[in-house]
């Protein structure tokens, strides 16, 4: 009944079930979580908007970097380090899971969600749900009363995972 998609791609999309419909705003601008900003900044700088940060391909390349592998766009070596717990990149996994269910936490707090769906082409990953997950628990707890109030949604990966923003276009096209 009441959900959201989140798109992890080069930027954040995102797209809410509000009572069982897709809600997509005044302007067919609802969710494009790409353009939040953080709440403080004293100029606007695009590389320190949340859903820049959260681009999974910005995300990819870094790991890639850290790895020095030759194709920065290579998600299969990132996760065979993420998955085998490198510690040279472990940590930046962590810092962009966590970033990720901050997102969520926050989303949970405006429309209270009964789940979020993660897609894109990393969500097909287990360890990326599972991280989400722990990190969104670690933050939900470090502020007492945020355990206490918000409730917890479920967090899972979009069946469809990479064709979800696809599918998402589609669906859209077939309402108007």
């Amino acid at each position: 009944t009441n959900g959201a998609a989140l798109v992890l791609g080069s930027g954040l999309g995102g797209g809410p079930i509000i009572n069982g419909k897709l809600f997509q705003g005044s302007h067919f601008q609802a969710a494009e979580l790409t353009f939040l900003l953080p709440v403080q900044m004293e100029k606007v700088n695009p590389s320190q908007m949340r859903g820049t940060a959260l681009s999974a391909v910005g995300f990819i390349t870094r790991v890639n970097e850290v790895l020095g592998n030759a194709d920065l766009k290579d998600g299969r070596e990132a996760f065979k380090a993420i998955n085998a717990r490198n510690e040279a990149v472990y940590p930046i996994f962590e810092a962009y899971c966590r970033s990720l269910a901050i997102t969520i936490l926050n989303l949970q707090s405006i429309f209270d969600m009964e789940t979020f769906v993660l897609g894109g082409g990393i969500s097909a990953q287990p360890v990326l749900i599972e991280e989400v997950n722990r990190q969104f628990d670690k933050v939900r707890h470090e502020i007492d009363f945020i355990g206490k109030i918000i409730k917890r949604p479920k967090i899972v990966a979009c069946h469809h995972h990479n064709g979800a923003n696809l599918i998402g276009a589609a669906y859209f096209l077939k309402q108007r």
